[in-house]
């Protein structure tokens, strides 16, 4: 991940640190999982698109839009892709 993105998943990360009690256990386990693995691999962490998308949705939902920011590399097929979809109901990967 570039320099831009590895930003932005910290800053979703870190506001959704502080929420992190008021989430259902399955996405408390996503967040919780993904902040370790942020802090263990820094820039070189891993994050799928379903993955970010799901952070952002967090994020939206219990902290807020973060200014209006957009992911990098979140193109409009993918948006579409997303629209609607349940992010809770998943097994995180």
């Amino acid at each position: 991940m570039d320099q831009k993105q590895y930003e932005h998943v910290g800053e979703l990360l870190g506001g959704l640190k502080d929420v992190v009690d008021d989430l259902n256990e399955t996405s408390r386990s996503f967040v919780q999982d993904q902040i370790r693995r942020h802090k263990r691999w820094g820039q070189d962490m891993l994050v799928s698109p379903k993955q970010l998308a799901w952070l952002e949705s967090l994020h939206e939902e219990f902290v807020g839009t973060g200014g209006g920011k957009e992911a990098p590399g979140v193109d409009d097929k993918m948006k579409a892709d997303m629209e609607g979809k349940d992010f809770n109901d998943e097994v995180p990967f």
